[in-house]
């Protein structure tokens, strides 16, 4: 967490109302912070008096951005005639994804996350990448076709990896069902 002083003791508060392991947060204060160890609330490491560690440690400088500064842009194919674009926002964007990760997905930080979709896709990105990682969790990403090397691949995926939430299209779905509607049953999906 990388914050100025005059909204730490706000950011602290915050902080601790949240269901966080300390451990896994570093706090420091700001890019002076570095070179004066200065203070971690109790029961957070200091990233600063980490860093002190690695004398050749040479931190990139960072840039504040606006809310409403364009993250991303994205077009449609073109398809229907000329392609539009829409810009995505910084701020926007990620409460949207952190908030419908939690509301809609109902997933939770540490939860393994599997989504299908199409990484090219607005949804791809937004939820193989952006949602998941801005929720905490472990993101699998897959490429290829659900049908090889037979019908239970994603199935498979799900329960090899301990996979908590899964995503996908209905037309895969669909798909799917056309190879047999029993083939979750022959895995172990238990944890989503």
């Amino acid at each position: 967490i990388v914050v100025g002083a005059e909204v730490q003791s706000s950011l602290h508060e915050v902080l601790e109302n949240l269901d966080v392991n300390k451990q896994e947060v570093y706090w420091f204060a700001d890019q002076d912070t570095l070179k004066d160890a200065g203070t971690a609330p109790t029961g957070y490491q200091n990233l600063a008096s980490i860093i002190q560690q690695y004398p050749s440690f040479n931190p990139p400088t960072t840039n504040s951005v606006y809310f409403a500064d364009g993250l991303f842009y994205i077009y449609t194919s073109g398809t229907t005639g000329t392609p539009k674009g829409v810009q995505r926002d910084v701020g926007g964007y990620a409460v949207a994804l952190a908030s419908s990760m939690d509301t809609i997905f109902c997933g939770k930080p540490g939860e393994t996350y599997f989504s299908t979709s199409d990484i090219g896709w607005v949804v791809g990105h937004s939820y193989i990448v952006y949602g998941p990682l801005a929720l905490g969790a472990t993101v699998l990403m897959f490429e290829g076709v659900p049908t090889y090397p037979d019908a239970g691949r994603f199935w498979k995926i799900c329960q090899d990896h301990r996979v908590n939430v899964f995503y996908t299209a209905p037309t895969a779905i669909r798909s799917l069902i056309k190879s047999g509607g029993d083939l979750p049953g022959k895995y172990d999906l238990s944890r989503l």
